[in-house]
């Protein structure tokens, strides 16, 4: 959209559709994904410009889940690139609720649908404002909206509705890592690090988000003023969102050993089901 299209160079596009392509191959040759280059296909999509695109493969992921079950890895991979590669977009409006938030969503991924949320709002506010008061003509007023690639029904859109869920998304990625919020205000150190692996909700995860994801925030002045205050005034910012507390049903068997190595002890042994006294056995 135009609110979520950075202000970028001819090289640095070429250097972000080359790697969003080198992205693609991967999950072709790699089916498994252990890099899980899946969760940077989005930050990718975004910083092209492609908020809808990007929302589509967001959605998929949400929906199902962390593709921890090996066995449908190769499926869900082939399914990403298919979505890609055709350009397939989704209704960004929509509410939350369709996308299956849980306690194991990736938060860099919630991360990024925040700001398309607000890219969303913000032109979708400008656009309705502007006919209301200068734009009579439906006519014009549809042909304005598509070069803002926004739907002919976008007068139709609950702006704050979509304001809100902004808010619930950065809620809701405080509540998964509480890091990533206040290191964005001053993230020089976030950058610096080179983490190897990271648990759910440390600062390595959020250093890893921070360095994927952060620059988009910053390239328009909208959006980064936005963050920065509700990040300054988050203690009244944050609101209740929709999370599925529903556990993921796992099998010990198909379980893999490089889920463990992102995810915190005790997490595994939660998710597992298992007692203390067996923590000694995996």
């Amino acid at each position: 959209s135009s609110g979520g299209t950075p202000s970028i160079t001819l090289t640095n596009r070429l250097a972000l559709e080359l790697a969003l392509e080198h992205a693609l191959d991967l999950l072709t040759l790699n089916s498994s994904d252990d890099m899980r280059i899946r969760c940077f296909i989005p930050s990718i999509l975004i910083g092209l410009g492609k908020d809808h695109e990007a929302y589509g493969v967001i959605k998929y992921l949400l929906t199902n889940g962390d593709d921890i079950i090996e066995d449908k890895r190769g499926e869900h991979a082939h399914n990403l690139v298919c979505l890609v590669r055709e350009k397939n977009e989704q209704d960004v409006s929509e509410p939350l609720e369709a996308l299956d938030l849980r306690e194991d969503s990736d938060v860099g991924i919630v991360f990024d649908l925040a700001l398309i949320k607000f890219c969303m709002y913000h032109d979708t506010r400008n656009m309705q404002t502007l006919n209301r008061g200068e734009i009579p003509n439906p006519d014009i007023s549809t042909a304005v909206a598509g070069f803002f690639d926004l739907s002919k029904d976008w007068m139709d859109i609950d702006a704050s509705n979509l304001f809100l869920q902004t808010k619930q998304l950065l809620s809701c990625v405080h509540h998964l890592n509480k890091h990533i919020l206040p290191n964005l205000m001053d993230p020089h150190r976030m950058l610096c690090l080179n983490p190897e692996g990271y648990a759910k909700g440390s600062c390595n995860e959020a250093a890893l988000v921070i360095q994927r994801s952060a620059v988009w925030w910053k390239v328009n002045d909208f959006t980064h003023g936005f963050l920065r205050s509700f990040i300054s005034g988050m203690d009244s910012q944050l609101v209740p969102f929709p999370l599925n507390q529903t556990e993921r049903q796992m099998n010990i068997a198909t379980i893999r050993g490089n889920v463990f190595e992102r995810m915190n002890p005790r997490r595994a042994v939660e998710l597992l089901g298992l007692d203390d006294d067996d923590d000694d056995d995996y």
